[in-house]
């Protein structure tokens, strides 16, 4: 999976995930605490390989400027 973004208000988070599935991702939001406070991150995924998202990570890095990860999907 794909960490897009970590956003503090979550409902900032919508918009982002409603234009990745329109995109044609399968996007989700979960909240997350941290040190720094609760925030609402924005995934994408799973996949079945990490190379899956190499293509994806540079669009989405772009457009939304931000640094995505790949990351383990854990449940």
């Amino acid at each position: 999976m794909a960490g897009t973004s970590a956003i503090r208000q979550p409902r900032q988070s919508s918009p982002v995930t409603v234009k990745l599935q329109k995109q044609g991702h399968k996007a989700f939001a979960r909240s997350i605490a941290s040190k720094e406070g609760k925030s609402t991150r924005v995934y994408i995924g799973p996949r079945l390989t990490k190379s899956a998202f190499d293509k994806d990570k540079k669009t989405i890095d772009k457009e939304f400027l931000v640094k995505s990860m790949v990351l383990r999907f854990d449940q």
